[in-house]
């Protein structure tokens, strides 16, 4: 058996053991991690704040109130073409009930002409008559003069001076746009 002659027999004999400290420290994460981790959380941060800012707020308790009638508290019922002045005029008439809380004074209809093959013809924007009287003998009776009032119904009269010689003479598709009210 060879030996070494700078150690003992003793030392040869009992190995050393040193404890492994690569594996008892803690591992740091390198930088590229740790600066990910800082943007994602201020990306969240900035997100919640800007969340805040620009969702309105509301007194508990309280409901919400309109500050002017919807489009969608107003329906259309019994809609007519009749021939208007001239050859490419028209009137629609109908009547309009208001199932909304407010009084309405102004109507503001989309109008779709469609052709023969249903293509739009004739997009306008035209405002609701309010007609007062029977439906042998109406007058104009402005809304903004005389309100349609909530649970009301209502005769009204909407003009096409140029409507296109080619459409189709169906009723034409009505949308409200825009209402306005007493307090609106």
């Amino acid at each position: 058996m060879a030996t070494n002659s700078h150690m003992s027999y003793q030392e040869q004999k009992k190995p050393q053991l040193l404890p492994d400290t690569g594996r008892l420290k803690r591992k740091r994460p390198d930088g590229a991690i740790l600066r990910l981790g800082v943007g994602i959380a201020a990306v969240v941060l900035l997100g919640a704040i800007t969340y805040f800012l620009l969702v309105p707020k509301h007194a508990p308790g309280k409901a919400s109130i309109s500050a002017r009638p919807l489009p969608s508290q107003l329906q259309f019922h019994g809609l007519q073409v009749i021939a208007g002045p001239t050859d490419n005029s028209f009137y629609l008439v109908g009547h309009i009930r208001n199932t909304g809380p407010d009084a309405v004074t102004g109507i503001l209809a989309e109008v779709k002409l469609r052709g023969p093959y249903e293509n739009v013809l004739l997009d306008v924007k035209r405002p609701l008559e309010g007609m007062s009287g029977d439906d042998n003998q109406l007058a104009p009776d402005p809304f903004t003069k005389d309100p349609l009032e909530p649970n009301d119904t209502r005769p009204f009269r909407l003009s096409i001076t140029r409507a296109p010689d080619w459409w189709n003479h169906n009723i034409p598709e009505v949308q409200i746009v825009s209402v306005t009210g007493q307090g609106g």
